[in-house]
């Protein structure tokens, strides 16, 4: 009895690739990933015949082959016709059956045992390396597939015939060793069988091997998982190690990757602005890093707090009546983090009365006050302008100098600072002039102020400043400063809008040549004839050799001809400012910002202009009045009378109306005018005057008189929330007193963030309007009534404040 003729395996079958054999394996089928094969496209016979005899047992298969003749002998086992009648076999026959198949089986599963390789350090070594892999190696147990493959087939060269007795053993072998691409690495992955015993599954990155043996729903024989558990899982020692050595590159490639995804993510979020600044509740203690070194503050009023950073190197010794020196190299900084809690010492100047501070030559530093440390959101920058004269303070700017709180107030980095004033910040002589390139002197205050807005630019954002958003502040002193600050070609750049209250506009109209002849009398105080002889000096005996002339001051008196003031000393010095103000703005070189400028409709209110001015009458009013102005023109005296006594004001405030008037208000309204009418293309200028009367008694010094006007600084203490610190104990404020500080608040926060003065939707007039502050707020398409009364009689600007 023959068997049928095998079903025939389509085109590029592994029959195919492995080669004509007599015996080929049982009902195989394969699928080969990757590879095209069109003509296996659609099921073949064989694998519509495998898929119909899925789940069928072998008996069955058998009985439904065909007939005698075609049946042939397998491994020596005859197979007879009566198998097409195997169910109505006997017991004895059907279990004759089973166990000549069980033979067939084991035979298929059996490996043979391949010879030891000596165990040596080496395969120690790699054993014990490999215990945590995927696979388990095989030290000392076999020989590589590859060496087996290799003699097999130099076997069969020399025999030129195959096992027939392990048909299906020696296919799957011949599959591994002749397609050693199956995985791309020459790695192959056998699976032991699955439960049932039904497929033994080689799988790789290229080619799947599915070969069904024997009955799908007969239970695995222990005989048969015995045997399939005693196949070992072998690989090339080379191949496993090409495989450990692949994963463990993925494993340090994805470490790396995640690495530098982390840094590259880290340094754009710095780069971009941000940065790592943390938000406020991440501080303890603010520390901040300038161009110079590391600096710690602290947490005062609800906003970080850093007092003390130097902005320039100490002007001493040679560096006296020189512009100021930034530092430039590191051993010129600070090691380590400097602590800057506590103010550093004020510029030398005159001493105040009953006020104590201490002061040094040393004295170019600066405090920052912010109301955050993150590096995101920057905030918009104030730079508060020290107030008072240049010749120095006053008691008065020391109260109206901002407090941390303000930061809060506004939202916004508040920046104060020291600068040289009187003779060590505005000395101009000719033997200071010789000794630099171009010849000048003069103005150091003025260099000093300009450093400080190159260190903002330079270091602001390391406090949430926007460099991009300063705006300068300033009163009296510091408001001509920010007036000039606007105007100088070394600050372009450098700010952006400017705020000025009761500014002098009484700018540099003299020359340094002019200026020197003028100081002479210094130089024969100090008794000094040369430089070196002048820094040498200490400050203190440079200060006490300042004429007395220096520090004479009208301005809070009526004027009156051939009056003594001090001299002027602002000068032309060809760098900071290189022309007359005027003929810089007429000629358009100046920088162009949005521009506040304000007064105080009694500036000089605080002043003790008359004894007992408070209880002055009519009568004594217009005889000093007289006594005044009549020196300059009787006419002029009658005009002004005319002009200011009214019955519903008391003539102390008509006194101190007047005074304001002819010094401040009237002269920066025409200045405001000046400066928009110097170029059509000139940014907006507001002007303001404050002229609210306090419902509280205030005062800023304890060597001022308790006022309810609107004396010098009321807007500067409404702005910087310090009204309710100068209320008398025999007073408080009202509702119309906190509206008041309210509505200066909100046009200046508004002018701080934007650039407009704004007071809801409402906006500040533009000049030539006038604009009136007070509990409510008022517009003007007419300059103030009584400046044509002063301008008539040409009292602009030779009786304008000085400073």
């Amino acid at each position: 009895m023959t068997l049928p003729k095998p079903v025939s395996s389509p085109p590029g079958s592994l029959a195919e690739k492995l080669g004509s054999s007599s015996h080929p394996p049982d009902k195989m089928t394969i699928e080969v990933e990757g590879t095209e094969h069109p003509e296996t496209a659609a099921a073949s016979p064989a694998e519509a015949a495998v898929t119909a005899q899925k789940g069928r047992s072998l008996d069955e298969l058998v009985a439904g082959l065909g007939s005698t003749d075609e049946l042939k002998p397998i491994d020596g086992v005859p197979i007879t016709s009566e198998a097409k009648a195997v169910g109505a076999d006997s017991a004895p026959q059907k279990q004759q059956q089973q166990e000549e198949l069980e033979m067939v089986e084991e035979d298929v599963v059996k490996v043979e045992p391949l010879p030891d390789l000596p165990e040596t350090p080496t395969t120690r070594f790699w054993a014990r390396w490999f215990k945590k892999g995927s696979f388990t190696p095989n030290f000392g147990k076999h020989r590589s597939d590859e060496t087996e493959m290799s003699e097999k087939e130099t076997h069969n060269d020399k025999h030129g015939k195959k096992d027939e007795n392990h048909t299906g053993d020696e296919n799957h072998k011949d599959k591994e060793s002749k397609d050693p691409s199956a995985n791309g690495d020459g790695t192959v992955e056998q699976g032991k069988n699955d439960g049932d015993g039904q497929n033994v599954k080689s799988s790789s990155s290229s080619t799947d091997i599915t070969i069904p043996i024997g009955d799908s729903d007969a239970p695995a024989k222990p005989d048969e998982k015995q045997a399939d558990e005693s196949v070992p899982e072998k690989l090339p020692l080379r191949e496993r190690l090409a495989l450990y050595r692949r994963k463990r590159y993925v494993f340090v490639g994805a470490v790396v990757g995640i690495v530098v995804l982390i840094t590259i993510i880290l340094v754009g979020t710095a780069l971009s602005g941000g940065g790592f600044g943390y938000d406020d509740d991440d501080w303890n203690i603010p520390v901040a890093a300038t161009d110079c070194g590391l600096v710690e503050g602290h947490i005062e009023e609800g906003a970080f707090v850093f007092r003390g950073i130097p902005y320039a190197l100490p002007p001493v010794g040679e560096h006296r009546w020189k512009p100021p020196k930034a530092f430039q190299s590191i051993s010129e900084c600070w090691s380590g983090t400097k602590q800057v809690h506590k103010f550093a010492p004020r510029c030398p100047q005159k001493k105040l009365p009953g006020v104590h501070f201490n002061t040094s030559e040393d004295c170019l530093y600066l405090n920052v006050y912010t109301p955050s440390m993150s590096k995101r959101g920057l905030r918009p920058v104030l730079v508060v302008v020290p107030g008072g004269s240049f010749m120095g303070l006053a008691e008065e700017d020391i109260f109206l100098e901002p407090s941390p709180g303000l930061a809060r107030t506004h939202d916004a980095v508040v920046v104060t600072f020291e600068y040289r004033r009187n003779v060590l910040g505005f000395l101009a002589l000719e033997l200071l002039s010789k000794g630099v390139r171009p010849p000048t002197s003069g103005n150091y205050g003025f260099l000093d102020q300009v450093a400080v807005l190159q260190w903002v630019q330079r270091n602001i954002r390391q406090f949430n400043g926007d460099p991009n958003k300063v705006t300068v502040f300033g009163h009296g002193a510091g408001a001509t400063s920010a007036l000039l600050l606007a105007t100088s070609a070394a600050t372009k750049g450098l700010l952006n809008r400017v705020w000025a209250t009761g500014a002098s506009v009484n700018f540099p109209n003299q020359t340094v040549e002019d200026a020197a002849r003028d100081n002479l009398e210094f130089l024969a105080k100090v008794n000094c004839s040369s430089l070196p002889c002048l820094e040498q000096k200490t400050a203190d005996e440079v200060v006490a050799a300042v004429p007395v002339s220096w520090f004479d001051d009208a301005s809070a008196q009526l004027p009156r001809r051939n009056e003594m003031t001090a001299p002027s000393l602002v000068v032309v010095d060809g760098v900071f400012i290189k022309d007359f103000v005027y003929n810089l703005w007429a000629a358009e070189n100046f920088t162009r910002v949005p521009v506040v400028i304000g007064s105080n409709l009694q500036e000089f209110s605080s002043r003790r202009v008359l004894p007992e001015a408070d209880k002055v009458d009519s009568s004594e009013l217009s005889s000093h009045v007289r006594d005044r102005l009549g020196t300059i023109d009787p006419k002029l005296a009658d005009k002004v009378l005319q002009t200011y006594m009214h019955e519903d004001t008391m003539p102390a405030e008509q006194l101190h109306t007047m005074i304001s008037d002819v010094r401040v208000t009237c002269p920066l309204q025409l200045l405001t005018g000046d400066f928009v009418n110097a170029s059509e293309s000139a940014s907006s200028a507001h002007f303001y005057i404050v002229d609210y009367s306090p419902n509280a008694s205030l005062t800023f010094s304890t060597n001022a008189e308790p006022t309810r006007l609107a004396q010098h600084g009321l807007d500067v203490a409404a702005i910087f929330d310090k009204l309710e610190s100068a209320v008398t104990e025999q007073s408080q404020m009202t509702r119309d007193d906190l509206q008041f500080e309210l509505n200066l608040q909100k046009l200046f926060h508004s002018f701080l963030h934007t650039g407009a003065p704004l007071l809801g939707s409402q906006p500040l007039k533009e000049s030539p309007f006038v604009n009136y502050i007070s509990a409510n707020v008022r517009s003007r398409a007419s300059q103030h009534e009584a400046c044509s009364t002063w301008d008539e009689y040409g009292m602009f600007p030779e009786y304008a404040k000085k400073n």
